[in-house]
């Protein structure tokens, strides 16, 4: 399936979510974590990118994402650290926005 028909089905099973706890057997849980990553990582085609969602953590996230990072850890640690390419679906789920995101860390010296 490609990723617009992936997103289609996202779409209406986020009209359609219920639950607030992620059910890891859930069709929405399925499409962003397994779907859409597998169709992001085959297109992509690179070793050196890892592809990251997250509908959230023991809640469902009111806007949840997938992001593209580096396995440099040096550019893209984490997604809470670094440059990486991020696609942000909004929270009704009808659209995503492609960014770059960028998290510095500030380092500061105790006095």
């Amino acid at each position: 399936m490609n990723f617009k028909n992936l997103f289609i089905e996202f779409s209406e099973e986020k009209r359609t979510l219920t639950s607030k706890k992620v059910d890891s057997n859930s069709n929405y849980y399925r499409i962003v974590m397994k779907d859409m990553r597998n169709n992001l990582k085959n297109y992509i085609q690179q070793t050196n990118l890892i592809v990251s969602p997250s509908v959230g953590r023991g809640n469902y996230a009111d806007v949840p994402w997938i992001c593209i990072l580096s396995d440099n850890p040096r550019i893209s640690p984490s997604a809470q650290k670094g440059i990486y390419i991020v696609l942000l679906f909004t929270k009704e789920g009808d659209a995503f926005y492609l960014t770059l995101g960028q998290v510095l860390q500030i380092l500061t010296k105790r006095i």
